[in-house]
C-alpha cells in the first residue's frame, strides 16, 4: 500500500493537474486517505476480492478492488473521488509497481518489515518534496494508538524497533509513481 503521504502527494498533484475538477479540496484530501483510516480495511474500505490467503502475489493482487467501489458508489462528490483515487493508487501499486520477484522470495513478516522500512524512508522525502504537512498522523500511528504500542509490535515481530529491511522503492521510483497516478483520469 502507498503511505498516507504518498496518497496526499498524489491528491495534491491531481488537483493541480485538473484545475476546476475538484471543488472541495478538503473533502478530496480526506477521501484520499480515508480507506486507510477505516477499521477492517479489506472488507470495509478496499473492497477486497479474495476468498482465502494464498501466495503473496495473489494476496496483493486481490487486496483492493476499485471496480467494486464504483459498483457501490458514485463519483458525485469530492470525498468519493478521493477514495476512488486512493483505491486506484493501491491497485496500481500492488498489480503493476510491486516487485513480484521479491514477493516470491520472502515470507509475509519479511514483506511487512520491508514495506515499513520503505514507508519510513520515503515519507520524509515525500513530505519535503511535495510540501505535505508532517503534522498528519502516519499510517502506523493510525494502526497503533501510540508510538510505544507500535514499537512493542516491532519488538514482537522483529526483535528490534524500526526494523531495517530492503528499500522496495527508490525516491526516484516513488516520484515517478506519484506523477503517474496524479495524471489518471477519473470516470
Amino acid at each position: 500500500m502507498a503511505s498516507q503521504f504518498t496518497h496526499l502527494a498524489i491528491a495534491k498533484l491531481f488537483i493541480q493537474n485538473n484545475p476546476g475538477l475538484i471543488k472541495n479540496e478538503t473533502a478530496f484530501y480526506d477521501g484520499s486517505i480515508l480507506p486507510d483510516l477505516t477499521e477492517n480495511k479489506q472488507n470495509n474500505s478496499h473492497y477486497e476480492d479474495r476468498s482465502e490467503k494464498v501466495d503473496l502475489i495473489k494476496r496483493h493482487r486481490e487486496k483492493v478492488n476499485p471496480a467494486a467501489f464504483l459498483n457501490a458508489n458514485k463519483l458525485d462528490n469530492d470525498l468519493n473521488r478521493g477514495v476512488y483515487l486512493h483505491l486506484l493508487t493501491d491497485w496500481e501499486y500492488y498489480n503493476n509497481h510491486m516487485d513480484h520477484d521479491y514477493l516470491r522470495s520472502v515470507q509475509l513478516p519479511e514483506a511487512i518489515r520491508d514495506f515499513i522500512y520503505t514507508s519510513n524512508m520515503l515519507d520524509e522525502h515525500i513530505t519535503k518534496k511535495y510540501g505535505i504537512s508532517p503534522n498528519l498522523l502516519s499510517i502506523k500511528q493510525q494502526y497503533y494508538k501510540t508510538r510505544a504500542e507500535w514499537e512493542q509490535t516491532d519488538m514482537k515481530r522483529y526483535g528490534t524497533i524500526n526494523p531495517i529491511g530492503k528499500l522496495l522503492l527508490t525516491p526516484d521510483q516513488i516520484d515517478e509513481f506519484i506523477m503517474r497516478m496524479s495524471r489518471v483520469t477519473l470516470p
